[in-house]
């Protein structure tokens, strides 16, 4: 007599199998990590010695031509590290799942018109920039800020692998969602790397400037919009990267005041007035002076500042100065800032609410801010709002 036992371990196996290649991803994401540790260390020490040599050479300089010669340099320089820390800051965040956006109306047109502003400054000499006239006027509910963002991330990308030629951007409606793109004739991407480049820590080209995490934040904020994004390129001929977001025409909806509680009577209503003849008052709550002594400095040209820091006292000095804008740092936390907005938006429902900080609920306010901010931010907010 023969006696046979069968197991099958078809399940087991692929089991196995599956471990083995998520052992091998992790060790291929460590790898990619420890080498993102390395490079980083160049892409931050560059600039920074750039920043404290060229600083140096200026403040010991008396020759006008030399000095603004140098001080270009510095604020590219500048540029670069901000731009380096925002994506290590926003990567961290997307890792501890602290990532938020907001969702309000945002007029497609007008804000592919600030892109082109911001970034016409940065574009190559031997390149034409523009903006596709021929994309619709619409208006979609999304995160404005975030979105903008993408659009730069990818201009940006652009510009560094365009020599000469030209790069376009603007989108068109197709049904659900609205389709956007930015398009080069730059140098392309090797079809083996299309794959990988909104993979963390890779980057389309090794020796190029970066930190190899601006495609997959794009990446992670689009898909957290709700829609989707790809590439298409050929090397010699140029690049298309196009994503999705879906069209969600806004209603006819008014944006909460808040809880106005125990500051409501601190108040009254009364018509916006100037606080000097001929500026336009900008009240900023912020409780480090040094930060306020900056952007005095920065864009005092034309422009009073009125600096409150505290929840309270800017109250009492929206009521004095009728300011024609509110810059607000959610890091005040003697009252909540949202309370604030809401009310100098009961009594003043035209006057903007800016927030500023790490991060902050913008359906709250009229706007968001990062910090730290570049000059680009803050004369884009004024320019949409003074």
């Amino acid at each position: 007599m023969i006696i046979g036992v069968f197991w099958d371990i078809t399940s087991r196996v692929a089991l196995e199998k599956e471990l083995v290649e998520a052992k091998e991803k992790a060790e291929e994401s460590g790898r990619l990590k420890s080498a993102f540790l390395a490079n980083m260390s160049h892409e931050i020490r560059t600039p920074l010695n750039a920043i404290v040599g060229f600083s140096n050479i200026i403040a010991e300089t008396q020759d006008m031509e030399e000095r603004r010669g140098m001080y270009k340099i510095v604020e590219t320089n500048n540029e670069r590290l901000l731009s380096l820390i925002n994506e290590i800051l926003d990567m961290s965040k997307i890792e501890a799942g602290m990532l938020e956006l907001s969702s309000k109306p945002v007029n497609m047109r007008v804000l592919c018109g600030e892109l082109l502003n911001a970034n016409l400054f940065r574009c190559p000499g031997n390149v034409i920039f523009s903006f596709d006239g021929s994309s619709p006027n619409l208006v979609t509910r999304t995160d404005p800020n975030r979105l903008f963002q993408v659009f730069a991330n990818l201009i940006t990308n652009a510009f560094k692998f365009t020599d000469s030629g030209r790069v376009t951007f603007g989108y068109r409606l197709d049904g659900p969602n609205i389709v956007c793109y930015v398009e080069d004739t730059g140098s392309g991407i090797e079809t083996d790397k299309q794959d990988k480049i909104f993979d963390r820590f890779v980057k389309g080209n090794d020796f190029a400037q970066g930190t190899g995490l601006g495609l997959p934040i794009c990446k992670v904020l689009i898909e957290k919009m709700g829609g989707r994004i790809g590439v298409e390129s050929a090397i010699g001929r140029g690049t298309k990267f196009v994503f999705t977001i879906p069209y969600v025409p806004p209603v006819n909806e008014r944006v909460g005041s808040g809880n106005p509680g125990r500051l409501k009577t601190s108040v009254r209503k009364a018509g916006a007035r100037k606080a000097v003849s001929g500026t336009v008052t900008v009240l900023v709550v912020e409780s480090e002076p040094s930060d306020f002594d900056l952007l005095c400095d920065t864009f005092g040209d034309g422009i009073f500042f009125v600096r409150a820091d505290s929840g309270v006292e800017a109250v009492t000095l929206f009521e004095q100065y009728r300011p024609q804008l509110v810059l607000l740092n959610v890091a005040v936390t003697d009252i909540n800032c949202a309370e604030v907005a809401g009310i100098i938006k009961e009594v003043s429902p035209g006057v903007p609410v800016v927030a500023f900080g790490n991060s902050a609920p913008t359906d709250c306010y009229d706007d968001f801010m990062a910090v730290p901010w570049s000059r680009e931010q803050v004369e884009r907010l004024f320019n949409k709002y003074l």
